[in-house]
Formats: C-alpha cells, sequence, structure tokens
C-alpha cells in the first residue's frame, strides 16, 4: 500500500493538480523530482482542474510509418483522452541541459509506469508508448526555445524581413560597438532615418549631443550606452513604470518628480518613525551645552555662522510637518554633526558627534565655534559634561548608527539633493551648503562653487537617457535585419508582437496612432486584453486595421488553447519581459460555443511554479526577484478566488472527500489486494506513517510538526516552501543554517526594497541527519624573515616569508594544493597546538578522495591562472570551465601576434610582437639586427627566413610567409598550432582548447568580413577592447578537480566543496558601474554628469538615489551568491582565505590573530563569520566575538569545540604548509629553463613518414540551388565554400542600383506566392486503378486556382505588408488562366496532351538523396616543416542534398506505359515588363512559338532558362530515378520540365539531351568533392573572361561598392563612394 516515490509532504502537496502551485525550492530539496512528478499526473488524470475548467487543445494523431509499435487495439483515441498531453504541459527550464535532465525523468517515469501493472489509469498497454512518442515534440526546454518555436509558424505575421543566422557571442558586442559609432555618424534626420531611427530624429540627436556635453565627451558617453545597451531590459522596464505613472498626467516632469520622490519616502517610513527620538536627543544636547553656555562660549558661537548657531537654529525651528521636508531636516542635521568629508562619504557607519562634540578639526572649513570641553573647569563641572553632553552626543551618533536611521540618513541626503525644498540655515556659503543649482545649457567654463542638478535637469537627463537608448537599439536593429541575423532579445520582442503585449513593429507605421499608443499600454496584469478590446473599439473606423487586429487577437486566443498547464523552474531568474510573455499565454483562450466557461479566476492554465529567492544570481541577465514575489502572491490569490468562487473546483473537491484545510496528492494508493480499489485518505492515517496518506493537512510539516498559522494559509493558497535537504550532511547543514539566518537578516539590508531575500531554515533528510559533515578554514599566516638566499635563481621563494613580494592570493593556492594533495592521497595532517610543548596536534587521515570529488569555486576569474599552475605543480589534475578573457591567454597572445603579422608583414612594430613572442624567441640584440635591415616596403617575414639556417625552423617561417602572401590566414594558424613548438610551451590540454576556440572565432570573423585581413584585425581589437565579453571556455575532463565560478556551479554538487577568495574585493560590478557613471535598476536610471575635466561632477539627487538602489541589490545579489557557493557542498566544506591588507599572524600563545575587514560592502568572509558569530555560543571563552574586530581563535581549541550553537562541534584551521606531511620540489622558472635545454641538446627530434596511407570516405552536403551557381561559375562556389565568403554583397544597405518603384512584391515573393497557389489549388483528376500510387498522389480535386477564397488566404498570408493586394491579386489571375489553357492545365483537368495523361500528381514532394562518387586518385598531404607527408587516400565521396521537388506528374501514354515527370515551377518574366495584353512587345519568355503543346520546341529564352538550371533539373530527375529503382512497379523517368508561368508553356528536353546534363552532373559533383578537399587547379578557379561578364552580372559577389569578384580586367574592392551611392 506504499506509493512509490516516497516523497516529504511538501513535496507531495506540490503534486496537487486542482490549483495553482508556487514552490519555494530550498538547496537540494528534490524539487526536479516533484516536477517530473507533477508532470506525469497532469498527464494521467482524467478529473483534474486543467480538465474541468479547460476545453482539450486541438489533437493530432501521431502520423507516420513505424510511429508506434503496439497494435492499433492496445492504443488509445488521444481525442478521447481524458488527461493532458505532452503537447499540452509546457515546462520551462532555465538551462538546456536542465530541460534534458527533465525530460528523461519524465521519460524514466513513464517507463516505470509502462511495468506498473497496479495503476488503474493505464487501461491500455499502448498508453505509455503514445506518450513516450509525443514527448519527444512536447514543449519542454528554456523560455527562448519555447518562444522561438511558438513564434515560428507565424514569423511572417511579425517580421517583414526574416533572419537566417543567431548573433554569436563575437559577433555581439561588435555590433553594439557598430550601432554605437553609427549613432554618432548622424549629422541630421536624413542620416539618423537611414541609420534606422523611425521618428523623432532631432530629438535623438540633440538628446545625443547633451548626454555627450554632460558626460564630458564621447569617449565616457559611448562607454555609457555600451551599458545601455546591454542593461536595455531594465531600461525599459524604468521607463515603462515612469510612463504608466506619467499617463495622463498634465505635467510630465512632475509626476516623475513625484513618482521618485514617493520612492525615497517609501523607504524612509521606518526611520521616519522615529525621528522624534533623534529629535529630543538632540534638544537634550543643545540643554546641556546652554548649561555650560560661558564656558564654552556660546554667545560668540551664535554670533557667527558656525556649526553651533546652525544647530541650534535647526533643532529650535522643530521637525517640519512633512515627511520630504524631515529627510531634509534630519540630512542638514547630519550635516552640522559630521565632518564634511565624512558625510560625503555617507557611509552605513556613521561618524556623527565625535567624542560627543560637534566636528571642530583645523582642516575642517566650517568650525563649531564653540571652545571645547577642556575649557570647564572643576571635577563636579567636568563629570556634568560628561553625563549631559558627551553621553548624549554619543547616543546621537550611535542612534544614527542603527539600522532605520542609516537608511534614513542615505534618503535624507537624497531628498536633498533632488529637491532641495527646505533651507539650510546659517551656513557661510548660502542656504545650498555652499552649492550652485545648474540646468540645461551647460557653461563652457566650469562654476566655481560645488555644483547641484535642478530638478529639471535631473529630469531632462532621464529623459535624454531614454531617447537615446532607444535610437540606438533601433540602429541595432537595422543591422541586425540588413545582416539577417537576430538575438535571443529579438526572438523575445517579436513574441511581444505574437502575443500582443505591445502593439508589432511591423503594424506600428499604418496603424492609427491611438491604436498604436493603446497596444503599447499593456495592462499591470498582463494576462488581460483590456488594452486590445480598447484598441479594436478604436479601429472599428478603420476597416482594415480592425480586421488584421482581430486576425492577431484570434490567433493569440487560439496559441492560448494549446497549453492547459505550465511548469516553469528557476522561476527566480525570470526577468519581467519573460514574466509578460509567459503571462500573455495565461489569459482568456478562444472558446468554441459548446465548450465550459472559463474559469472563475483570471488564470486558464494550471500553473506551476518552482524557484528559490536565495539563489536569484543573475542579475547581469537581468533577472529580478521581485518577479517572483509578485507572481507568488498572485497564485494566493487567484487559488483564493477559486478556493471559494469556482463551484466546478468546489464540487470536485467534495467529490474528492478534500476539505478545507487539506491538499491531494493525485497519485492513486490501491488496497492490499490490488482490486483497483483505492483507499480513503482516513484509513490510511490510522494504517500506514503520516508520510503515506492520499488527503494531505496543511497543518504539518515534513516530520509532524503543528506548522504556524500563517504558513498552513499559505501552503493552502498554494505557496509552498520545500526545505527537506538531500544534499548536505545534517551537522554540516545545522551550523550553515545559522550562518544563512544572519546572512538574510533584515539588518544587513543596506536599503529596503522587495529584492531582498529571507533566511529559509533547510531540514537535513532522515538519512543525513545524523551525518557530520566537515568545515575548514585554510588561512595563511604570514612567517618572519628567514634567511634565504634571494639571489638563487635554482631555488624558489617561499611565498610564506613577509615582504618576497608574494601577493595573498598566492599563498592561499599554495596552501590549498597542500591541502587538497592530501585530501587525495590519504595523507595525515596536523594543526597548530596550544603551547610550545603541544605545538602540533596530528590530524589521521580518515578518507582518501577521488579528484572528481572535488569543486573549487571563486567568485572571479582573475586569479584562476595561478591556481591552475599551482595545482599542476602539485600533481593535481584540475580543468576550468572557462578563464577570463579569451584574447588576454597567453598561448592565444601569441597566436594573435602571429596573425598580425601575417597581415601586416610590413609593419616593424608588429612584427617585433611576433619576433619576441614564444613562436621566435628573439632577443633584443636579434630583434634590433633583423629591424634594422628593413625599410619601408620590405616583407619582414623574408628577412626572418634569410635569418636562419635551413632546417625545420626555416621551413616553418617560409610557410608563414606563403600562408600570409596568400592571405589563408585559418590555414596560418592551424598549421602553427600543430607543428610549431607552442604546445611544448603550453603543454596542459586546457591550453590547447584556448587555442582551437581562438581559431574558431577567426573563422567566424573571417566568414563575416569577407576574409579581409583589415577588417579581421579590427573585429578582433574591438573584441580585446571589450575585455571580459569573450570568456575563454574549456571543456570539463573526467577524473580532474572541476573549478569554476559561484555561477557556473549553481544547480551542481560535489562531495568537497572549496570557497576560494574569502575576503578578495567584492562587488567588481559595482565598481564597474560608478566607472561607466551610469545606474541601470529597474526602478529608475541615472547618470552622473560631468562636463569639465578639471571639477568634480555635478551632484544629483537621482544619481546618488539611483547608486544606493543598485549598491543594495548587487549586494543582496552577494549574500544570495554566497549562499549558492555554500549549498553546494555534500560533505566537505573548505573556506580559503585571510585580510588581504593585513594578513594573519601567529601570537606569543599560538593563536592565530587576523584583523576582520569592515567593509561598506562586505566580502564573503565578513558575511561567513559574522554569521558563525552571531550563532556562535554564549560564552566568555568563545573566540568568534570580535573585540575590535580582531579574530584571536586557537586551531585546537576550535578542533575540538566548535563553539557553534548548532551542528559541528569541530572545525578545522590550517595556516601553514607545516600542516601537511607532503613536499614537493617546486621549480623556479629559470631551472625549468634549465632542464628544457637539457633536453634540446642531448635529443635530436626527427619526423617519422607515416608508412600506411589510410583510406577514408568524405561527405558534404549541398543545397540544390547552389548546383547552378556552380555550374555556371566555379569560382563562385570556390569563393563560398572553400574561402568561406559570404553570398551577400558588403555594405548591402547601401543599394547601388535604383530599385523599380512597384506595388508588385519582390520577385522573390511572387514566386513564393504563386508556388503556394499552385500547391494549393492545382486540378488532379487522380485515376484511381493505379495502385503503385499512394494515396497522396490521388487525392481527387477540381482546379482551384481561379477561387478567390483560396487566393485571399494564400495572399493573407504570404503578402508582404508594402505589396499592393490588388495588384497582385490581378497578376495571379492572369498567370493562372494561362496555367488553365496551357498544357499543364489541361492535364491536370483529366485531357490529353501530346499523348499522355495524368495518373495523380504530388506537389512539393520532399526528398533526401545521397549521391555516392568514386573520386580517383586524390591523395591527401600534410604540410610540415619537416617535408610534406601524404596522409590518406579518399576511396569514396557522398553529397547529400534535402528539398522540394515543385511538381511531380504521374503519367501514362495510350499504350498504358506509365512515367514520371519533375515540374520546376518558374515565374520569371512573369512581373516586370509583363504585358498581358501584347506577348509580342512582353518579356522574352512570353514571345510564342507555333506549337505550344511541343515542350521540346523551344525559343532562345526558353533554352535559355532551361540551361541555366539544368543541374538542378538533372538532380531531380536522379531523385526520380532512385525512387523507381526501389519501387516494384517502376516507372520510366520523363525529362524533366520547367513550367513557365510567363507563358503557360511546359518546356524541356528529349532523352538524348538528359544523358548529357546527367553527366555534366556527374562531373561537376565530383569537382566539388575535389574542391572541399583543395584538390583543384587554380586554372579552374580564374575569374570570367570578359566576354562571359553576364555571368558576372548576376553574382551577389559582383554587387554592391565593395566587390568582391568580376570578370577579368574589372576593378575588384571598393570600386565606388558607398555613400555616393547611397545618395
Amino acid at each position: 500500500m506504499k506509493l512509490k516515490h516516497n516523497l516529504n509532504r511538501s513535496q507531495r502537496l506540490g503534486l496537487d493538480i486542482d490549483k495553482h502551485v508556487a514552490i519555494a525550492a530550498g538547496a537540494g530539496t528534490g524539487k526536479t523530482t516533484v516536477m517530473a512528478l507533477r508532470y506525469i499526473e497532469h498527464l494521467l488524470n482524467d478529473v483534474q482542474r486543467a480538465t474541468i475548467l479547460l476545453p482539450q487543445s486541438p489533437r493530432r494523431p501521431i502520423h507516420g510509418p513505424g510511429s508506434l509499435r503496439t497494435p492499433k487495439r492496445e492504443q488509445i483515441d488521444l481525442g478521447e483522452w481524458g488527461g493532458l498531453l505532452p503537447s499540452e504541459c509546457v515546462a520551462i527550464t532555465f538551462t538546456n541541459e536542465a530541460a534534458d535532465e527533465l525530460r528523461h525523468r519524465i521519460r524514466a517515469l513513464l517507463f516505470e509506469k509502462q511495468q506498473d501493472e497496479d495503476d488503474p489509469r493505464i487501461n491500455r498497454t499502448g498508453l505509455i508508448e503514445q506518450m513516450l512518442s509525443l514527448l519527444d515534440e512536447a514543449p519542454i526546454g528554456t523560455i527562448d526555445s519555447f518562444f522561438s518555436s511558438l513564434l515560428k509558424p507565424w514569423m511572417g505575421l511579425v517580421n517583414e524581413t526574416p533572419t537566417k543566422d543567431n548573433v554569436s557571442d563575437e559577433a555581439r558586442p561588435l555590433l553594439s560597438k557598430l550601432a554605437i559609432k553609427s549613432a554618432w555618424r548622424i549629422r541630421n534626420e536624413n542620416d539618423a532615418f537611414e541609420a534606422g531611427i523611425i521618428s523623432e530624429h532631432s530629438k535623438f540627436i540633440e538628446a545625443r549631443n547633451r548626454l555627450s556635453t554632460g558626460l564630458g565627451g564621447r569617449y565616457i558617453a559611448e562607454r555609457m550606452l555600451n551599458e545601455l545597451l546591454k542593461q536595455s531590459l531594465f531600461v525599459e522596464e524604468s521607463e515603462s513604470k515612469i510612463k504608466k505613472l506619467s499617463a495622463g498626467a498634465s505635467d510630465k516632469s512632475e509626476a516623475i518628480k513625484d513618482y521618485i520622490q514617493q520612492m525615497i519616502l517609501s523607504i524612509s517610513r521606518p526611520g521616519l518613525k522615529r525621528i522624534d527620538e533623534l529629535y529630543n536627543l538632540a534638544l537634550e544636547w543643545l540643554n546641556g551645552c546652554i548649561n555650560f553656555s560661558n564656558e564654552l562660549d556660546l554667545a560668540n558661537a551664535l554670533g557667527q555662522n558656525s556649526r553651533y548657531a546652525a544647530y541650534d537654529d535647526l533643532v529650535r525651528s522643530g521637525i517640519p510637518s512633512e515627511d520630504w521636508e524631515k529627510l531634509q531636516w534630519l540630512s542638514h542635521f547630519e550635516y552640522i554633526v559630521t565632518t564634511e568629508k565624512n558625510y560625503l562619504k555617507m557611509k552605513s557607519q556613521s561618524s556623527a558627534m565625535p567624542k560627543g562634540m560637534l566636528p571642530n578639526h583645523s582642516s575642517e572649513k566650517w568650525p563649531s565655534g564653540i571652545k571645547s570641553i577642556s575649557a570647564v573647569k572643576g571635577a563636579k563641572n567636568k563629570d556634568r559634561v560628561k553625563e549631559e553632553i558627551i553621553k548624549i552626543g554619543k547616543m546621537i551618533s550611535d542612534l544614527l548608527n542603527e539600522h532605520d536611521f542609516s537608511q534614513l540618513r542615505k534618503m535624507g541626503y537624497c531628498a536633498w539633493l533632488f529637491n532641495p525644498t527646505l533651507a539650510f540655515p546659517r551656513h557661510p556659503e548660502g542656504n545650498l551648503r555652499g552649492s550652485e543649482l545648474v540646468s540645461f545649457p551647460l557653461n563652457v567654463i566650469p562654476p566655481e562653487k560645488p555644483l547641484m542638478a535642478s530638478i529639471s535637469l535631473q529630469i531632462n537627463l532621464l529623459e535624454d537617457l531614454f531617447t537615446v537608448q532607444k535610437g540606438i537599439q533601433s540602429i541595432l536593429k537595422k543591422i541586425k535585419i540588413t545582416r539577417e541575423m537576430h538575438d535571443y532579445s529579438d526572438i523575445q520582442r517579436l513574441a511581444e508582437d505574437l502575443l500582443l503585449a505591445r502593439c508589432p513593429d511591423i503594424c506600428r507605421t499604418w496603424y492609427p496612432k491611438g491604436v498604436v499608443e493603446l497596444l503599447d499600454d499593456l495592462p499591470l496584469n498582463p494576462w488581460e486584453d483590456i488594452h486590445i478590446e480598447k484598441a479594436l473599439s478604436l479601429a472599428s473606423e478603420h476597416v482594415d486595421v480592425f480586421v488584421d487586429l482581430e486576425n492577431r487577437f484570434e490567433i493569440v486566443k487560439s496559441l492560448r488553447r494549446r497549453f492547459r498547464t505550465f511548469i516553469i523552474d528557476e522561476y527566480q531568474d525570470t526577468n519581467p519581459q519573460q514574466f509578460r510573455l509567459l503571462c500573455r499565454l495565461f489569459g482568456r483562450r478562444k472558446l468554441e460555443s459548446n465548450e465550459p466557461k472559463p474559469p472563475e479566476s483570471p488564470w486558464d492554465p494550471t500553473i506551476c511554479i518552482v524557484g528559490d529567492l536565495k539563489q536569484s544570481i543573475f542579475r547581469f541577465r537581468q533577472a529580478q526577484v521581485t518577479v517572483m514575489l509578485n507572481t507568488i502572491d498572485m497564485i494566493r490569490e487567484i487559488n483564493t478566488i477559486e478556493m471559494f468562487k469556482e463551484q466546478r473546483l468546489i464540487d470536485l473537491r467534495a467529490k474528492q472527500g478534500v476539505s478545507k484545510g487539506f491538499g491531494r496528492d493525485p497519485r492513486p494508493i490501491l488496497s492490499k489486494t490490488k482490486s483497483n480499489l483505492f483507499v480513503t485518505g482516513d484509513i490510511l492515517e490510522e494504517k500506514i506513517e503520516g508520510s503515506n496518506e492520499n488527503l494531505l493537512t496543511y497543518s504539518l510539516g515534513d516530520n509532524d510538526e503543528i506548522l504556524d498559522y500563517n504558513i498552513q494559509n499559505e501552503r493552502e493558497q498554494g505557496y509552498l516552501k520545500l526545505s527537506m535537504n538531500y544534499r548536505t550532511n545534517g551537522n554540516l547543514l545545522l551550523t550553515l543554517n545559522d550562518i544563512f539566518e544572519d546572512l538574510f537578516s533584515k539588518e544587513h539590508d543596506y536599503i529596503s526594497g522587495n529584492w531582498h531575500a529571507r533566511a529559509q531554515s533547510l531540514t537535513p533528510s532522515n538519512d543525513l541527519k545524523n551525518e557530520q559533515g566537515k568545515l575548514e578554514w585554510i588561512i595563511p599566516v604570514n612567517l618572519k624573515d628567514k634567511d634565504e638566499d634571494k639571489h638563487n635563481m635554482m631555488r624558489p621563494l617561499n611565498p610564506f616569508v613577509e615582504n618576497n613580494g608574494s601577493k595573498s592570493f598566492e599563498r592561499e593556492h599554495e596552501l590549498l594544493a597542500a591541502r587538497l594533495h592530501a585530501l587525495i592521497h590519504g595523507n595525515d595532517c596536523r594543526i597548530l597546538g596550544i603551547d610550545d610543548e603541544t605545538k602540533w596536534l596530528n590530524l589521521p587521515s580518515d578518507e582518501k578522495l577521488e579528484p572528481e570529488d572535488i569543486m573549487i569555486l571563486v567568485q572571479k576569474r582573475k586569479h584562476i591562472p595561478d591556481l591552475m599552475e599551482r595545482l599542476n605543480n602539485w600533481g593535481i589534475p584540475a580543468i576550468v570551465d572557462r578563464q577570463e578573457g579569451l584574447l588576454n591567454q597567453p598561448i592565444v597572445q601569441a597566436l594573435y601576434n602571429l596573425l598580425n603579422a601575417a597581415i601586416n608583414p610590413h609593419d616593424p612594430t608588429i612584427m617585433s610582437a611576433l619576433l619576441r613572442s614564444e613562436l621566435v624567441c628573439f632577443n633584443d640584440k636579434q630583434l634590433h639586427e633583423l629591424i634594422k635591415k628593413a625599410n619601408n616596403s620590405e616583407n619582414i617575414f623574408q628577412l626572418l627566413i634569410e635569418s636562419v639556417e635551413e632546417g625545420p625552423k626555416k621551413n616553418m617561417y617560409s610557410r608563414w610567409n606563403f600562408l600570409s602572401h596568400n592571405r589563408e590566414f585559418i590555414t596560418l594558424l592551424e598549421d602553427t598550432l600543430d607543428f610549431s613548438d607552442i604546445l611544448s610551451i603550453y603543454p596542459s590540454s586546457e591550453a590547447r582548447q584556448l587555442a582551437e576556440q581562438f581559431i574558431s572565432i577567426v573563422i567566424v570573423i573571417c566568414s563575416q568580413v569577407g576574409g579581409s585581413g583589415t577588417l579581421l584585425m579590427s573585429a578582433l581589437e574591438d573584441l580585446r577592447e571589450e575585455g571580459g565579453e569573450l570568456p575563454a571556455k574549456t571543456l570539463p575532463l573526467s577524473g580532474a578537480i572541476r573549478v569554476m565560478t559561484i555561477h557556473a556551479a549553481k544547480g551542481l554538487q560535489c562531495k568537497v566543496v572549496v570557497l576560494c577568495g574569502l575576503f578578495n574585493e567584492a562587488h567588481h560590478s559595482l565598481n564597474t558601474t560608478m566607472r561607466n557613471r551610469l545606474v541601470v535598476t529597474p526602478e529608475l536610471m541615472a547618470s552622473q554628469l560631468k562636463p569639465w575635466s578639471s571639477k568634480e561632477g555635478i551632484q544629483s539627487g537621482m544619481w546618488q538615489f539611483s547608486k544606493y538602489l543598485i549598491q543594495s541589490q548587487i549586494q543582496a545579489e552577494y549574500r544570495r551568491l554566497l549562499y549558492v557557493a555554500l549549498t553546494r557542498v555534500e560533505k566537505h566544506l573548505i573556506l580559503v582565505g585571510g585580510n588581504n591588507n593585513s594578513p594573519a599572524k601567529i601570537s606569543e600563545s599560538n593563536n592565530i590573530v587576523m584583523k576582520l575587514p569592515n567593509q561598506e560592502n562586505p566580502t564573503l568572509g565578513e558575511m561567513i563569520f559574522s554569521g558563525i558569530e552571531s550563532n556562535s555560543k554564549d560564552s566568555e571563552e568563545n573566540p568568534w566575538v570580535k573585540p575590535g574586530n580582531t579574530l584571536n581563535i586557537q586551531p585546537s581549541k576550535l578542533y575540538h569545540n566548535s563553539y557553534f550553537q548548532n551542528g559541528l562541534n569541530s572545525f578545522t584551521i590550517f595556516h601553514s604548509l607545516d600542516c601537511f606531511s607532503n613536499e614537493i620540489s617546486n621549480l623556479t622558472p629559470f631551472s625549468k629553463l634549465k632542464i628544457e635545454q637539457n633536453l634540446l641538446d642531448s635529443e635530436k627530434l626527427e619526423f617519422q613518414e607515416v608508412e600506411n596511407k589510410l583510406s577514408r570516405s568524405i561527405a558534404l552536403r549541398l543545397a540544390p540551388h547552389k548546383l547552378d551557381a556552380a555550374g555556371a561559375c566555379k569560382r563562385r562556389h570556390w569563393l563560398s565554400t572553400s574561402l568561406g565568403l559570404e553570398s551577400e554583397s558588403l555594405l548591402p544597405y547601401l543599394k547601388t542600383e535604383n530599385i523599380v518603384q512597384t506595388k508588385f512584391p519582390n520577385p522573390a515573393d511572387f514566386g513564393t506566392i504563386f508556388h503556394r497557389l499552385v500547391e494549393v489549388g492545382i486540378g488532379n483528376p487522380a485515376i484511381s486503378n493505379n495502385f503503385d500510387l499512394p494515396l497522396t498522389w490521388k487525392r481527387k480535386q477540381n482546379s482551384k486556382l481561379l477561387d478567390n477564397k483560396v487566393v485571399s488566404e494564400i495572399i493573407n498570408e504570404l503578402l508582404p505588408i508594402d505589396a499592393d493586394e490588388k495588384v497582385t491579386r490581378n497578376r495571379l489571375e492572369i498567370l493562372s488562366k494561362l496555367f488553365e489553357n496551357g498544357p499543364l492545365g489541361k492535364l491536370c483537368s483529366g485531357k490529353k496532351v501530346d499523348g499522355y495523361s495524368i495518373d495523380g500528381l504530388l506537389t512539393e514532394m520532399p526528398f533526401e538523396c545521397n549521391i555516392s562518387l568514386n573520386p580517383k586518385g586524390i591523395e591527401l598531404e600534410l604540410w610540415t616543416p619537416y617535408g610534406s607527408q601524404k596522409t590518406s587516400e579518399i576511396s569514396h565521396a557522398t553529397i547529400s542534398f534535402s528539398g522540394r521537388i515543385d511538381l511531380v506528374l504521374a503519367l501514362s501514354d495510350e499504350s498504358n506505359n506509365r512515367f514520371l515527370m519533375a515540374v520546376d515551377i518558374k515565374t520569371e518574366g512573369s512581373l516586370y515588363g509583363f504585358n498581358q495584353y501584347d506577348s509580342l512587345n512582353g518579356t522574352p519568355l512570353q514571345i510564342p512559338v507555333e506549337d505550344i503543346e511541343n515542350r521540346f520546341k523551344l525559343n532562345s529564352s526558353e533554352k535559355e532558362i532551361l540551361e541555366n538550371h539544368s543541374f538542378q533539373l538533372a538532380l531531380y530527375n536522379y531523385v526520380l530515378d532512385s525512387i523507381q529503382k526501389n519501387s516494384k512497379v517502376g516507372r520510366k523517368i520523363l525529362p524533366p520540365s520547367i513550367y513557365v508561368a510567363a507563358s503557360g508553356r511546359l518546356v524541356s528536353w528529349d532523352d538524348s539531351e538528359q544523358k548529357i546534363k546527367q553527366q555534366n552532373l556527374d562531373e561537376l559533383l565530383n569537382w566539388i568533392a575535389k574542391s572541399s578537399m583543395n584538390q583543384i587547379e587554380i586554372d579552374e578557379i580564374k575569374r570570367q573572361p570578359a566576354e562571359k561578364s553576364e555571368i558576372c552580372s548576376k553574382c551577389p559577389y559582383n554587387s554592391g561598392p565593395i566587390k568582391l569578384c568580376g570578370p577579368l580586367g574589372s576593378e575588384i574592392g571598393l570600386t565606388e563612394n558607398p555613400l555616393d551611392t547611397a545618395n
């Protein structure tokens, strides 16, 4: 009677498919199991929320031969199946790996069900096989892949310019940079329009210019704009919030001001409630001073503009009544009681009232005005002063340090800078504290005073940022369209267009402005359609707009109908755009009249979200914690509505016996007799342990504990918290829980906001709760200076000795390597003893670990090379997932220098870098002598060749020279990697991977820049400038320690986890933000104005507030990052690091003493030890209490007593290499060089020739339409395949020809439309007794080519938006009549033509064919520095083709002979120049012939069109011939024909000519095979002679301003000024 998969109670509640569920899944709590089981229950339950409230989606049977092995009688009718189908269940994960894992789990559970005889729901043996078959196409994947597949069938509806390629990681920063540079080149409105900005051109130019001026120049502005592009989603989110708030406001600036002030005030509320406490203390301090007015000389102070006078005025004036002015009052107060320097730092720890008095240091420009306390005489008076003044002053300081006031002080500073409405009293330089307000336009000469931005300047700057960001996004979009590329962000924007989350871009130019604005006004609840209904109402006056929008709305509702449940994983990493897109699918679906009414709640499908707010660490991907928080609230609200108002669900729960306070596990539990009878929940409550009841109470936790009422309420409303951990050993987990409690405490919130996570205590599972686990700290301790021979180059310096120049991370890595060596080899260790007598405490080894059991986590990749080197020195195998900056890796730098030299062989500076690199190794003297010989035009490669003796080295340099001359840059890099000594210098496996990654990037860029070396280096330089944009990736190896960042480790777990760099500088992203002078948050964005380099930036409340927002959000994420790092561990956690600025030392009492840093942005180490201190035992001996913020700990004592409140009793500390018995022989770089030199001197390397040549085959794939291009010009094929040049012209957006202005679609689109019309509308007489033909050939149909309904459907589907429907429809009608009256139309109507009649036909016949070739005598040679080596012989080649034949006719003659004939439909000559009234004056293909039905009687134009497509037609013939050879009843293959739409003719050649064409095809394919192996003669790929220039005129390589090829004698390269051409 036990259920399989014995889940805990919270997990089982997650299976309740009668409600929406939000699962907060703590680390290691088994969420994937819950998701997979929930998915299965959706499939197998015919009674659930989704089946009761929602109609079925469209269901299609499983087609295809061999799709199912189960007999038909054992299969279910999918249309009648009561549960959900996989196609109706959307499962979204964060990564492709996670999607594969979830699909695998679901598949395994289905296989398990297939063997389960007890589940009564599986009433047919074929059910599970059907589900498994459907699972392959189920929507399980990432959110990007889901929306991409959703969008694919509707791409033509939302995108008039289809794209081919996804933007690569290498191309993304280059495109952004190009867009920004294009923005600077815009001079006027025409330029802006040409660049891609659709509207408000002058506004963009003015905003761009103001930003450039305000930021201090173009360089800073470009850097800021690049950051804007990276965070475009946050920018749009911020703009959207402000736009909604200001909608309908009479004054937009006033609305923005109110929005920002309300944000500041909302954060200030807790502190404002306590401001009276501060005022009372301030008044008490003032009264205390008055008691000693003579001694302190208060009369003199009040007579000046002193601090005391300002204090007196401020306190006596009282606290203002308005909250906004209260904030400024506080800011004024703090300004008075704090030094100006400390005030401007605005740290969380206030330094107000130094020594209980007003600041009065000699360095202060603004004196306190009162005498020091020493002026008070007499012991009794001094005691009174301490009590009445100094003590109160310190109380003021302490109060300002409390969390509420820490936030209040920051918000007060923002309020003053943003909108200073409360004047400052008695400042010597005026009411603005000595500052001056400034607005646009800014003066050329900077003012002398400090500057504050006026509120108008701040709001203008914000609007300028929005304007410029939108403009650059438009420019970037135009660039991507031009290059036929798209990014994931483009897919999501198109999905927004499809789902009407905004007005589709494709409609913006022709929808009325009001309709566009309404569609852009998406409701706050994105699943609602109010904006569409309003837009439809307004559009009712415009019939075409109304019809189009209504059609789009119907599509949205139809798409919603497809899905009945959503399971969304890693929801905490969902960004606002993704949230909106998903919500658009949650709304009302299309319903038929007889289907159930919609749910009472606003969501149609059943929703399950799974995530952990504490693991949201992808802010750089613009994910927001608030998205999950808001969704949880929505789920709770919607479940409440359904519990009380949805009668169908109320009835369902009653029928199932589910009363209030209970949930349901939908899995069946059978009785002992297995008689398919269910056992009720109450019986199970009595008979079986609590975790196996069918009805689950919300009042009990996973260990049967009674839960708090609020938690019970949350669970009933669908909010579940999974807290039972199945990953980490119990006692280690309890210790970590205490750290997490402090880590997520409100006291650590920098400022309040809904981006903070809160602690969730994790409970060890029963299997792990008694397991101990280990916690260690590796803290390098500096040793006193020893006598070391610093001049001995063969002996390494000890990094732990003071003043040896070693860095803290080097000491940490060395000590870590020693510890890991001991773990892997099972060696004993020791720790520092209590005193000199027991100097060491030995720790016997209890386990020997494998390297793959260990994972090292780092925050940044900067120090990974040093870590890897030290692990390697200790013989420890390790692999890093990727390293920082591919182009900065040493092996890549060497190859980069070679490539640069090959492209610029005459440049001495560039060549010098190569000559000094590891590839040549010239010393200064050799370099000087060689460069001295070079003149301006000298090829320095030639001089390099001449400078060395005959041998492999000279051969290598000669090879470089040859490949440089021939511009074969890829081969240059590949040969160098294979045959130079570079892999001897960098022997690791990851070094080779990095080099190959660099070469692959060069290949990608080469293809994009047309093989140009100059453009290639320019692109690589741009990538280098981008820094971290291009990480170095390597593949993990088995049997090695894994080294990765914490971000990369998310979702992983390991037996031993090492966390490095505890005290490394935190918040790199925050520093980058400040440097770029741009802050972008979802709430607000701002930039710091600094127009004059000689002066500090302009102070701004918006900038300051945005800084606090982002600092708080980054700090909150940093805490979550630590949580992710610590929860990866299973058994053994090792912390590594010490204070980098003040290294730990050993005291005389054998204690380790280290000053803990106390920073505004705490490090990981500070956060960990703060958690340990706050949750350690309350004891006088507790070493974790840090007086003076100094740790004073004794390793042996902590090993025996950790002083932790919960969990581990032992804490191990290693401080020195002396803790480990193992030592290594560490070699210096000099000693390594000596060893390598000895090896080179003692051994002669020889290259052995390969004796046995390998016999191999090759396989190629080719598109059919490329055959004729290759046949016409082999050079064109060679340029495309061998050189990798794109087949589009460079600068294609600059048109070099005059485009004919026409209302027709372009020829390609028109051809598609006509092909589709023939496909759908062609007649088929279909003679039924032809048993050799499949049914698809014999679907009888009368011609529908002239059917208006069919034509309308096709036009609606395919006609571009800028083409005229009436003109297109008219031309289609003319061509259809030509078709019907021509020989093909007659055949298709059942008539005989030329003795043939049609048995059947098939349109758009798909084919896959492989053509085998037997290349003779092709031997592949490999160049080496030791001579060419023959490596293999090609024995066999295969070329694969896939495509569709437009039309295949099955024919028979009067003698009942049967035939097949391929027909290729061509619309050439049927658009421009076509004359419907006089064919003699129309296009050449209209010229009539005497016998129109004789397909062999041809005019010259018909011969030409056949010749132009002869290779493709020959391929079609081959395809049909291959099919018939495998057929029992073969049909003879007739020569293929072309249907000429312009004349209605069928044209072909006879059998003898066909044999020649087939031979030509064979010859061409053999040449293509040889070409792929570079086994062709140079004469075969020469440029076309001048007399064949007609061929070149149609070639893309000879088009555009930059010509890559052309007939002999013509110019190649930039042949015209592109700007002149564009104009």
